[in-house]
């Protein structure tokens, strides 16, 4: 585990029109014991989460996706459950386009994913433990995707 465990089990929501980062970011928020709804773009993150039973806790979103991009996805989720937070990441944009709002640059090491999430949540357990991703077989440093999937 990256942690010691959750004590609640948190809903987040994971959209990245890359599949590797997609899959990737789900998996790592998996290990933590989070319940994980996944979308290609936002239309389709917007429709896993309304077929969800409970509201999303977290919007974890990319910021350039074809069709709806994050931004706008972030508005829509809001008027749909207010009290959900966001973090946006990009390997391309800057935190200063989303008007300081959490931000995650990629690529990114998998401890700031883990940190950033926590922090947002303020749940402080999401914490990543020194060597814990090494013992999961994960190497602790900043890497593509692609090679955590190969």
């Amino acid at each position: 585990m990256l942690g010691k465990g959750i004590e609640k089990q948190f809903t987040i929501a994971v959209v990245d029109d890359d599949p590797a980062i997609l899959k990737l970011a789900a998996t790592v928020l998996r290990i933590q014991g989070c319940r994980v709804l996944e979308g290609g773009c936002g239309a389709e993150a917007l429709d896993v989460a309304e077929r969800h039973d409970k509201p999303v806790d977290l919007l974890l979103t990319d910021i350039d996706m074809p069709g709806m991009d994050g931004v706008s996805l972030s508005r829509e989720v809001r008027e749909r459950w207010p009290e959900t937070k966001v973090v946006f990441m990009s390997g391309g944009a800057t935190a200063d386009s989303v008007g300081g709002e959490p931000f995650l640059s990629k690529p990114f090491a998998l401890r700031e994913l883990v940190g950033l999430v926590d922090d947002t949540l303020n749940s402080g357990s999401l914490s990543c433990q020194p060597g814990a991703l090494q013992t999961n077989g994960i190497p602790p440093t900043r890497l593509s995707p692609v090679a955590l999937l190969q």
